[in-house]
């Protein structure tokens, strides 16, 4: 079965994501909206996304939407467009950092922000039930191709000031690892005056693994090594986030691209509060506290970031970890190429190297693991671990988080996979680890437990994900 969260719609194409099942995601989210209404479609370079997109585009226009097809466009550029344009909402085709054979839908409302939990919930009761409307013959909606790239591009050269970093003279590389945004960042930083060296294309089955990790990145490294570049950008297959490479060839971790881009925003302008989620490195509390600046913590997600924005009228946020900033005065989503104009902007300001600029922030070390849980026994496990865990300093805003004097442990079930992510901070790179084996260890040991004592056998009851 697809996995319906906050995120979206996400599963493996062909066995819980297919397309019949898009088709009627479709329908829901299209009966959802006014007749008449204009919606844009978008989709990442997955070739399954082309199948996809065409099932969804004639399932909206059926519901009586008028379709603006972007063909393969950054998540970014998505939410800009229905921003801008006033658009009445947006799908786009992307599982995002998820691996090649997984597809998702996202969803945007009006003002490009994406739906909150309780609409995702409204959405699969209406799949479920199988509320759809249908327009008569001659009142079903249309379906257009259209090219609104030059509208986000010229967004995002206004967004900085392009003197500045045409002074700068900085030396680029940009790998898009085959997704949808490195020629969008290529021709951005180009235009305003970056020498870029790109190892993008568009393609599907990706030169690397799609996330932008230090694994996956070690070639990019040494190309902006060897070519003396300032900076590196790679971005994941939608383009919402993207992990820096310094000068000296070090990739960064995805936290830091989001603490870089908030120390550059705060030294602009006046912010009162930055909000991030549970999932993020205290760097960030860090840099907020030289700037007397509030951080308020929710739970993983996107749209869980977008709605305290919202509420408490916050300018900045982000998902330190996906390296995501958040501007409310340019886009309501995750925005890596907003990242990515903001950081040349300031190495070229502060007319100093990114590995020095990088040498002044705190360092903190991040050590994680992924753990295969059924289903059908995660609540369970979860809630034997609170108990083991009780008396220490703990919250639950999403999972378990542990707060010690120098890091935390984050213990929480995926919102797009059947497993249980831990994450561990520190200052000491060898207490994060331990922390990270420890409390890995007891996570699996949970599960065991709980295994036998439910007599649950995988063999028999398996399921690719949560419903929730």
């Amino acid at each position: 079965m697809a996995i319906f969260t906050v995120s979206g719609v996400r599963g493996v194409y062909g066995y819980d994501l297919t397309l019949e099942r898009c088709i009627d995601i479709a329908l829901a989210y299209g009966s959802t909206l006014p007749p008449g209404s204009t919606v844009a479609l978008g989709r990442d370079s997955r070739p399954t996304g082309v199948a996809i997109s065409k099932c969804i585009a004639s399932a909206l226009a059926s519901t009586g939407c008028r379709v603006l097809d972007l063909g393969v466009a950054a998540t970014p550029m998505m939410a800009y467009v229905v921003r801008m344009l006033k658009l009445d909402g947006a799908i786009i085709v992307s599982a995002s950092h998820n691996p090649p054979e997984w597809n998702a839908l996202k969803f945007l409302g009006s003002c490009g922000i994406p739906l909150n939990y309780q609409a995702i919930i409204s959405l699969y009761e209406n799949v479920s039930n199988r509320r759809f409307r249908f327009m008569e013959p001659l009142s079903i909606g249309y379906i257009r191709r259209v090219d609104l790239e030059d509208l986000y591009l010229h967004g995002l050269l206004d967004l900085v000031d392009r003197d500045i970093i045409a002074d700068g003279r900085l030396e680029v590389v940009v790998d898009g690892g085959g997704g949808a945004g490195g020629i969008l960042s290529s021709k951005a930083l180009s235009t305003a005056s970056c020498k870029v060296l790109s190892v993008s294309s568009i393609g599907g089955f990706y030169p690397r693994g799609i996330e932008p990790t230090p694994e996956n990145l070690k070639k990019t490294a040494d190309l902006v090594g060897e070519v003396g570049a300032d900076v590196g950008f790679a971005y994941d297959c939608d383009a919402d986030r993207v992990t820096l490479i310094t000068d000296g060839g070090e990739v960064l971790r995805e936290d830091y691209t989001l603490a870089l881009t908030i120390t550059h925003i705060l030294s602009k302008r006046r912010v009162d509060t930055v909000v991030v989620n549970v999932a993020t490195s205290m760097v960030i509390d860090d840099i907020a506290s030289s700037y007397g600046v509030k951080v308020l913590r929710v739970p993983v997600g996107e749209a869980n970031v977008v709605e305290a924005m919202l509420k408490t009228g916050a300018e900045v946020g982000g998902e330190g970890s996906c390296g995501g900033v958040i501007l409310s005065w340019f886009n309501m989503v995750r925005d890596g190429l907003a990242s990515t104009m903001n950081i040349v902007e300031m190495i070229a300001s502060r007319k100093e190297a990114l590995s020095d600029i990088v040498r002044d922030l705190p360092r903190y070390y991040l050590s994680r693991d992924r753990i295969d849980c059924p289903q059908s026994i995660a609540d369970k496990v979860m809630e034997e671990f609170k108990r083991m865990v009780e008396g220490m300093d703990v919250d639950y805003i999403d999972g378990v988080r542990i707060t010690f004097r120098d890091g935390w442990v984050l213990v929480r079930l995926s919102g797009t996979e059947p497993i249980i992510r831990v994450m561990c901070e520190s200052r000491s790179k060898i207490e994060a680890e331990r922390l990270c084996r420890d409390y890995s260890d007891r996570i699996r040991r949970l599960i065991r437990e709980t295994l036998d004592r439910y007599n649950y056998y995988p063999g028999i009851e398996y399921e690719r994900g949560r419903s929730r």
